[in-house]
């Protein structure tokens, strides 16, 4: 998932004609936040899926509500 970010930031943050300066901030930060959110829904579903298989740690249960705690603010 990241990679597939990786090349419209990259082309964004490049981009020097950008006729408003605040659209261009608003929409690369929207983009850091949305890389941020998938990193946090990938951690969550190898979590889930090795509490399925292995168990988890009593630190891995922890991260676990962590992880639940914030994408459930979003």
């Amino acid at each position: 998932m990241v990679q597939i970010m990786l090349p419209p930031l990259k082309k964004l943050s490049m981009w020097d004609d950008i006729a408003d300066k605040n659209i261009a901030e608003q929409t690369f930060t929207d983009s850091l936040n949305h890389m941020f959110d998938s990193l946090l829904e990938l951690r969550q579903e190898e979590l889930i899926a090795r509490e399925r298989t292995h168990g988890l740690s009593n630190e891995e249960r922890l991260e676990l509500w962590t992880l639940n705690q914030e994408l459930a603010k979003k």
